[in-house]
């Protein structure tokens, strides 16, 4: 059984019954009595769900305010809340995936978010990195480098919609940041991503809200409405969320997840069995079909799992350059409430450990270039062609000229038509446990 099984087995171990059933009654009528017979029971869960409830207020507003510290936390509400409100069996589809940024304390019914470290870089620098002779691509320099139980939030900078990475069916994407966390021997990848469309069409195209497929009891946030949500506030991008679990033992890929944010819910495609199966089903013949259109479609998105192999040399990448890394300290929302003795006083139940003032963001941005016309990274189809522009800034913030110096008052901008292409041939993730390193040569070409 894998490290993730073996989470979910644990964390579901026990859980209530499903609703209306005879056992559910039964078990809710002895924990009544319970209740009735001992006040201190009573007292005691009535302290847990304080806790509960502050710790998350707490962990939701200790991040560095980040796109990835604050992608999680979306998920660290959601989860909780269909916890403490609904029990385990609500948990999303999402959660079979997203578990692993958790750990689940029992006592006080909380998903407790890992210790996070934030850090901000240049994809360009990165890849050029990915391609130099210091690269060795060895599997075994990521188990050293990637530390077990820690989240590592990767941010990319003002390259943002610098490089943009095709899917097979034309779709083209941005990458703005990725979350990586290792629990055992599996890495799990979370990038935020925008797909490059005109969201107001997108929305109108979207189904209504009834045709989403929901677990009971769970209903729409008057907060949110039924649209294709922009990222970073761009018309021209859709927010997505791509996902995978990787094997650092087997080197595989063994689930892959494409989660569109259409608002109050995510369009959901996975080639993990379970996201086609409602609660308690098992594999039917009448399944196969879903099952099928859901493994076509993900194979769309084969381009951006190829990348998913190579941000797993982040950690190795920092600290290749530590010497060249900027530490800057920024400011979390607990260290306001933090000046208020009285309220201060109001979260004392909630451990210490969760109560980060500050966070540390380390910056590597080395401005290269790259140098050669032609480097290889993995397969014939991942292509650069850049250019440039001044972008004028406020007379208070400082940019870099075309040789990366710094210069205040304006910046230079690249613009890029940068894709991947993938063929079937170069496919790496399988059902069939084929290799997730190594592989097909694939190159970058620049003008």
């Amino acid at each position: 059984m894998s490290a993730h099984q073996n989470r979910l087995k644990d964390i579901f171990h026990g859980v209530l019954p499903k609703e209306g059933t005879p056992e559910y009654e039964r078990i809710v009528e002895l924990h009544n009595q319970r209740m009735a017979n001992n006040p201190k029971i009573k007292k005691e869960l009535k302290t847990n769900f304080e806790k509960a409830n502050k710790t998350a207020f707490i962990q939701n507003i200790n991040g560095i305010d980040l796109g990835m510290d604050n992608e999680i936390r979306h998920f660290l509400r959601e989860f909780n809340s269909r916890l403490l409100s609904l029990g385990l069996r609500s948990m999303p589809l999402m959660f079979n995936i997203l578990e692993a940024f958790f750990i689940y304390d029992k006592k006080i019914m909380y998903f407790e978010l890992l210790e996070e470290e934030d850090y901000l870089l240049s994809f360009f620098d990165f890849t050029n990195y990915i391609v130099s002779e210091a690269f060795d691509g060895n599997i075994e320099s990521i188990k050293d480098s990637l530390e077990k139980d820690v989240i590592f939030n990767y941010n990319v900078g003002a390259d943002i919609n610098q490089i943009t990475f095709k899917s097979q069916d034309g779709a083209e994407y941005v990458i703005s940041g990725v979350s990586i966390v290792r629990r055992e021997n599996e890495v799990t990848i979370l990038f935020q991503a925008g797909e490059i469309t005109d969201t107001e069409s997108a929305t109108k195209n979207l189904p209504g809200f009834d045709q989403l497929n929901l677990k009971k009891g769970i209903k729409p946030n008057d907060k949110y409405k039924l649209e294709a949500v922009r990222l970073n506030q761009d018309p021209n991008l859709w927010k997505s969320l791509i996902i995978c679990r990787v094997d650092l033992d087997s080197e595989t890929i063994d689930g892959r997840y494409i989660a569109k944010d259409v608002g109050q819910a995510f369009n959901i495609i996975t080639d993990e069995l379970s996201g086609t199966l409602q609660e308690g089903e098992h594999f039917k013949e009448e399944n196969r079909e879903a099952y099928m259109n859901h493994l076509r479609d993900i194979e769309k998105y084969n381009p951006i799992f190829e990348l998913a192999k190579m941000v797993l040399h982040l950690p190795t990448y920092y600290t290749f350059f530590e010497d060249e890394i900027l530490d800057e300290v920024h400011d979390t929302g607990y260290k306001e409430i933090a000046r208020s003795p009285l309220k201060k006083k109001e979260y004392n139940i909630v451990d210490n450990k969760f109560k980060k003032h500050t966070r540390i963001l380390y910056i590597l941005n080395r401005n290269n270039k790259f140098s050669p016309d032609r480097v290889s990274v993995r397969d014939e189809n991942f292509k650069i062609e850049t250019a440039g522009y001044w972008k004028t800034l406020t007379p208070d913030e400082f940019g870099t000229d075309k040789k990366g110096k710094q210069i205040t008052g304006k910046t230079w901008v690249e613009t890029t038509t940068s894709y991947f292409e993938s063929k079937t041939d170069t496919l790496i993730v399988s059902d069939k446990k084929k290799k997730v390193y190594g592989g097909p040569i694939l190159d970058i070409f620049m003008s």
